[in-house]
């Protein structure tokens, strides 16, 4: 029997006439009904494995496949595919159903390409064809995009608003590539730093309400720790004290921006 998505398969129940095994004329023929049901039940089945995550993909982090044991006979607009992720995307990536057809996967809200670190080793994802590519759902929350942080601050900047900065205190820290690095509340509210190697950051004499320093950070190597006790910022209210759950890959040659404030006793951090 056609999977769920063929038109052999109709809402209205009348309209579920064909010959069997697709359908129940009237005055079927009691040695066709075995044949039936057991495609009712294939067809069921199949349904059931794409969108309850039953695969795990397997391939590359920029050409994830997914193979199932009776695979679709076309990807049909609309059709849901959830899956768990065997390795993490080390860029844009594909996905390829089967044998069948190969499309990009791209962010649901705007339809951008997925950055580094986007799809978690491990991660359930789902995917919806939408006629031309992969549409992944609720993948912003694993991992900023900095392609649209970066669009943002680039029309701020061309924008006719105008700040004056004169006296606001600034302070770099130049490269560093080992130890800790402690950001002082009173060398300023924005300083920045380039890191080179394994680096620990902290800060000190921050406010407990209301004071904020921002960190802008050159990554060219090496990682980053981040104090301890801070409250992370994981968007749409969401809140984590794991810096590992905020989903941040440093890739070499990018800029991050970390802005630590203190709200009511508590530091918070967020990433972009």
């Amino acid at each position: 029997m056609a999977d769920l998505s063929d038109i052999s398969w109709q809402q209205n129940d009348e309209a579920n006439n064909s010959a069997s095994p697709n359908g129940f004329p009237v005055g079927v023929l009691p040695t066709q009904i075995g044949g039936a049901i057991r495609a009712h039940r294939g067809a069921s089945k199949r349904f059931w494995d794409r969108i309850n995550s039953m695969a795990i993909s397997t391939g590359t982090g920029a050409a994830y496949r997914i193979a199932y044991e009776v695979p679709p006979t076309a990807l049909v607009k609309g059709e849901v595919f959830r899956w768990f992720a065997h390795v993490a995307n080390t860029g844009p990536a594909t996905l390829r159903i089967n044998e069948v057809q190969t499309a990009p996967i791209v962010h649901n809200d705007d339809g951008a390409a997925l950055i580094a670190g986007n799809i978690p080793l491990g991660s359930v994802i789902t995917t919806v064809f939408d006629g031309t590519v992969f549409r992944a759902i609720g993948l912003d929350k694993y991992g900023p995009r900095m392609g649209a942080v970066e669009t943002s601050v680039t029309a701020l900047a061309a924008s006719t608003l105008k700040t004056d900065i004169s006296n606001i205190k600034t302070a770099n820290k130049g490269r560093v590539t080992t130890g800790t690095v402690i950001f002082n509340y009173a060398d300023g509210t924005y300083q920045s730093i380039e890191i080179g190697g394994p680096v620990a950051f902290d800060v000190a004499n921050m406010p407990t309400i209301g004071g904020t320093i921002q960190i802008n950070i050159t990554f060219t190597g090496g990682s980053i720790t981040m104090p301890p006790g801070v409250v992370w910022d994981l968007g749409s209210g969401e809140k984590t004290s794991t810096f590992s759950e905020v989903g941040v890959t440093w890739v070499v040659n990018r800029r991050y921006r970390v802005v630590f404030e203190g709200v009511n006793g508590v530091l918070t951090g967020l990433v972009s």
